[in-house]
């Protein structure tokens, strides 16, 4: 009787087991395995001209660390009057390294607490399908918070 051993050196002879743990580990970056999180303060931009899309982003210049998060209530034009309104957000950040990354998240905005709870994923830039959190208050429309990104390697 062939015991695993046997099993799988006969596998491997003939090419039916190719395993190299070394080869699946070079193609990712380290950057992608690590967590992060960031504080961003922003401020209220206005309305971009399709009438729906509510704009705020950081002063910091495009070479730091920036912030642009356009935010469109999900709702009918008269659920606008609800306190609390679910929302669909794109999130632009940089990192310290100037790199762009676009998220697209989901969540609400409770103006009778004045915060904001988004969550989703990485959709493009270095930590592509990354986890993405976004917790933040409001203070006269201006909104101030963290954004925690959790890699795929890791959320998985």
């Amino acid at each position: 009787m062939l015991g695993f051993k046997e099993i799988a050196a006969v596998a491997s002879a003939i090419g039916l087991l190719a395993f190299q743990p070394s080869a699946a580990l070079v193609s990712i970056d380290p950057r992608e395995l690590s967590s992060s999180e960031f504080e961003f303060a922003s401020t209220f931009k206005g309305v971009d001209p399709d009438g729906e899309t509510l704009v705020w982003s950081s002063d910091v210049p495009a070479s730091k660390t920036g912030f642009v998060m356009r935010i469109v209530p999900m709702g009918s034009a008269l659920s606008s009057a609800e306190s609390v309104w679910p929302v669909s957000a794109t999130m632009t950040t940089h990192d310290s390294a100037g790199t762009a990354m676009e998220s697209k998240l989901y969540g609400i905005i409770d103006w009778s607490k004045q915060e904001l709870r988004l969550h989703g994923s990485g959709g493009s830039g270095a930590k592509s399908g990354s986890s993405v959190t976004a917790t933040g208050t409001f203070s006269h429309l201006d909104v101030a918070g963290t954004v925690n990104v959790l890699p795929l390697t890791a959320s998985r």
